[in-house]
């Protein structure tokens, strides 16, 4: 996840003002425009962004941390339509730690937590307050975190290797992997039996999927010498794979998408750029 400073942007889409009806005939279409919204500053600077989810136009959360004298300290900040405000109601919030990936599961809001002593938990933020879900172990690295209703995985190692912790909804279990995947890079999920996370394995990156028995191999044809920024499962069943290609020492971005039958890769003309989450 990259580090970025102080700055929310938002897609503000300007309608065209209803006059009379020869007027909306006539008037040219509104253009999209970006615009900076203005951003509590952070106590100890600089401030890291981890993540941004929304609901909707009148509800965003971005979670983060912040440089202290005594290490890194946990930031969350909400957008309610009008405004960013900052967050210091969630447990651990005058604590050492940092907050991680934030998702809407249900009617909640969770995100993944990183305690003072090290300790992973997910906060989950109900009407009727927080509550927290503590990691059944403490691992070393907290590389990513999905939730969907019904369930929630945890990635991540520690001495003895490679992590991936299941939630259940009532209790953690940790599921084992194919052989040959040394590192999960990411993960996301669309439902319970649903899940996919791109991997470090011994024939370069691949993709594995939970079927809700096992991770498996997914297959996916990807390009050679390449690997995966993101992942992005639409309820539709369709699924989107952003990443670079190396040739030469060049990247050059790339574009997978599955229809439910086959996946299509196309390269974008984007320069030296590359697709982030």
């Amino acid at each position: 996840m990259n580090g970025l400073r102080v700055v929310m942007a938002c897609l503000m889409i300007a309608c065209a003002a209803l006059v009379s009806p020869a007027a909306a005939a006539t008037a040219a279409p509104a253009k999209p425009s970006w615009s900076a919204l203005p951003v509590p500053p952070a106590t100890s600077p600089p401030l890291t962004v981890s993540d941004l989810a929304a609901r909707g136009p009148g509800e965003a959360w971005a979670t983060g941390y912040e440089q202290a004298a005594d290490g890194l300290r946990p930031l969350l900040y909400r957008w309610n339509g009008t405004a960013w405000s900052r967050d210091t109601t969630f447990p651990g919030a005058g604590e050492p730690g940092w907050l991680g990936k934030v998702q809407f599961v249900g009617a909640e809001m969770w995100i993944l937590h990183n305690n003072r002593a090290g300790e992973g938990e997910i906060l989950r933020r109900s009407a009727g307050g927080w509550s927290a879900v503590p990691l059944p172990q403490t691992l070393w690295t907290y590389q990513d975190f999905a939730a969907v209703p019904g369930a929630a995985w945890v990635i991540g190692e520690d001495d003895t290797g490679l992590k991936v912790l299941h939630y259940d909804g009532s209790a953690w279990t940790a599921q084992p992997v194919p052989d040959g995947v040394f590192y999960l890079m990411g993960i996301t999920a669309r439902s319970a039996g649903d899940a996919w996370a791109w991997a470090d394995t011994d024939t370069g990156t691949a993709v594995l999927r939970w079927d809700g028995t096992a991770w498996r191999d997914a297959k996916v044809p990807l390009p050679p010498n390449s690997n995966i920024h993101t992942m992005l499962l639409e309820p539709s069943g369709r699924a989107t794979i952003g990443g670079s290609q190396y040739t030469d020492g060049v990247a050059r971005t790339y574009l997978m998408t599955w229809n439910g039958q086959a996946w299509r890769t196309s390269y974008p003309p984007l320069g030296d750029t590359y697709t982030e989450a």
